[in-house]
This record gives C-alpha cells, structure tokens and sequence, in this order.
C-alpha cells in the first residue's frame, strides 16, 4: 500500500470500527438472532 493512503489515526481506526459495527449488525439482522433481529418480513424476503 502506498505510504500516501496508509492512514493511520484513532479517527480512522474508529471509522473503520464502526463500519464493522454496522456489518455485524446487519448480518445478525439477516439470521435472527436473539440479539439483534428484525421484525420486518421485507428485510428476510430480498
């Protein structure tokens, strides 16, 4: 990776965090668990 796109930071790091953050919650969405599910029928159909 180039040195001008390697970022470095606790801005980034949080950035990159909360994407994850929201991936994992969208999957738990998609499989229903306890934690975190959805109620709509749209989301399970697509």
């Amino acid at each position: 990776m180039p040195k001008q796109k390697h970022l470095t930071g606790k801005i980034f790091t949080q950035r990159i965090e909360r994407n994850h953050l929201t991936l994992r919650t969208r999957i738990k969405r998609l499989a229903r668990k306890t934690i975190c599910f959805s109620r709509s029928v749209e989301i399970h159909e697509n």
